[in-house]
């Protein structure tokens, strides 16, 4: 899971260290251009401004590595070193119209910290939905096809705590939170150390939030606004759901087959005779993640979908985090499976999937913490 790159102390570290009085505002963002000739680097800033800055013989650069609070570990690098994609933070100081300083993190180290932070996130995080909280022990529901299972969450002085803000799905919005804010039903992604039995974990890294979740058809599609209208399956409202360039849109398979492959894929056996239970439950954010990515264009206006955001300051529009495309096979078999099913609204239908493996306390939940 991402972290921001460039963090308020280290700003605070490099504002202390130039003179105040008349000096260019820093700029924090993306390397997106350079001009040779009148020598200048260009940047998408931190606040999505466009913006250019000359450099001159006095400009120096020093790179750290990503995720650093201070210089203490910067190294002397060279402007020549610096690319496309790029996170740099650039300082000036008075009587001086080129860049003083460019705190440069490369794009290629960036990548690498990414992908071992996804890979630790895998194999020492856990999802869930809060079922109780005591103190500073958090009590986690994880459900899967093969029933629910409770883990405990032990919070201390260490752990980093964030809590996605509203109308907001990235993580780097995400704003610092504490376990006091951590409520029933929220949905929680975490990673830490188990205990040996594994019914315990010393949270790390806690991302939290309070989700909604919609199942309706869609009703109609704007791609210049990025928005698709669904009509809402529990009482037919009419929801605008916004997405933008955070929200993930992913294309369910056929339903059967992917089951199948969820089970095998988290050490489970679709064959339910086996002898042996399997040892490992199911972690639907990871799922979500390995799903085929889609687009807005290939959604259709009478087909089902399914939406999770945070709660938005409308009831009728929402922010996507992630929208579940070609889910009319997924509710179908939802519904074969209930007794009674074809009187089933979509969402009461999904909720008894697989042993209520999408539900959570108080009604339908999918964890879609995803980092």
């Amino acid at each position: 899971m991402k972290r921001p790159i460039l963090s308020l102390a280290l700003l605070i570290a490099l504002a202390t260290a130039i003179p105040a009085a008349d000096v260019r505002k820093a700029i924090s963002g993306t390397v997106s251009d350079f001009k040779v000739n009148s020598l200048e680097i260009g940047v998408q800033s931190d606040d999505g401004q466009a913006i250019y800055f000359p450099i001159g013989p006095e400009t120096q650069v020093v790179q750290v590595p990503p995720g650093e609070r201070d210089l203490s570990k910067a190294k002397p690098a060279r402007i020549t070193d610096l690319s496309r994609g790029d996170r740099i933070l650039v300082s000036f100081v008075s009587g001086l119209t080129e860049a003083r300083r460019i705190v440069w993190i490369s794009a290629t180290d960036i990548a690498a910290r990414n992908a071992a932070e996804r890979l630790d996130w895998q194999k020492r995080g856990i999802a869930g939905v809060v079922m109780g909280k005591e103190g500073n022990e958090v009590t986690l529901e994880i459900r899967s096809p093969l029933g629910a299972e409770t883990t405990t969450l032990v919070v201390d002085a260490k752990t980093v705590i964030r809590r996605y803000a509203p109308d907001s799905v990235s993580f780097l919005d995400a704003l610092p939170s504490t376990v006091e804010a951590i409520s029933k039903g929220d949905q929680v992604r975490c990673r830490g150390n188990r205990s040996e039995d594994g019914k315990r974990l010393t949270a790390e890294d806690i991302v939290f939030g309070t989700f909604l979740t919609k199942v309706g058809t869609v009703t109609s599609i704007d791609l210049a606004a990025r928005t698709v209208h669904i009509a809402d399956s529990t009482n037919q409202q009419e929801i605008a759901v916004h997405l933008n360039a955070s929200s993930q849109v992913k294309m369910l398979p056929d339903v059967k087959t992917m089951f199948i492959n969820m089970l095998k894929a988290n050490g489970a056996s679709h064959d339910t005779h086996a002898s042996e239970p399997p040892q490992k439950t199911m972690d639907f954010g990871s799922i979500m993640a390995q799903l085929p990515a889609g687009k807005l264009e290939e959604l259709k206006a009478g087909s089902m979908v399914i939406v999770t955001s945070t709660a938005g300051a409308r009831s009728n529009e929402i922010t996507a985090i992630l929208l579940m495309a070609n889910a009319d096979g997924l509710i179908k078999m939802a519904r074969m499976q209930a007794q009674g099913g074809e009187g089933m609204s979509a969402a009461e239908a999904i909720s008894t999937l697989h042993g209520g493996m999408l539900t959570g306390p108080g009604g339908l939940n999918i964890p879609t913490i995803i980092p």
